[in-house]
């Protein structure tokens, strides 16, 4: 049976209220960025997908001032006006792709209901001199978790 584990008399059965996905987006040019962009300047990942939606991240190198800010986009619009949930958390990775430490994380949650284009009320921050290298790029691992709609009976 797909989804289920048998262990002995114990069969555990997966029952998922939300779809998740894991993606490592690495930020090259890092100096260029911060030197040269505005603070309303921002670059964005490709698309991808998780629950149904098209999703990228906003990199803003200047948005905040101590601060490199990453934004979650919705770039699909919601079925029926109904509001997507999710959770979004970033780590940023080392070369290895270990997370450097537990201080250089982040993470929101939010309802988007404002259709495609919607970017996230709230960044995920990092400090600029935890993403300075001297390899000029970082690395952040971010878990989008999307609500899936619950069953309902009328």
């Amino acid at each position: 049976m797909a989804g289920s584990t048998t262990t002995g008399a114990v069969q555990t059965m997966s029952v998922t209220a939300a779809a998740t996905g894991v993606y490592d987006f690495r930020f090259d040019g890092y100096c260029l960025t911060e030197e040269f962009a505005g603070a309303t300047d921002f670059y964005q990942s490709e698309a991808f997908s998780v629950g149904g939606h098209c999703w990228a991240i906003r990199y803003y190198p200047n948005r905040q001032f101590s601060w490199v800010s990453l934004y979650l986009v919705l770039l699909s619009e919601p079925a029926d006006d109904a509001s997507v949930l999710v959770h979004v958390h970033a780590t940023l990775v080392d070369m290895s792709g270990h997370p450097t430490s537990p201080r250089h994380q982040d993470s929101t949650s939010q309802a988007f209901d404002s259709g495609a284009g919607e970017e996230a009320e709230l960044p995920m921050e990092f400090w600029k001199k935890a993403v300075a290298n001297d390899n000029d790029f970082f690395v952040v691992r971010c878990t989008v978790s999307v609500l899936k709609e619950p069953v309902s009976f009328e």
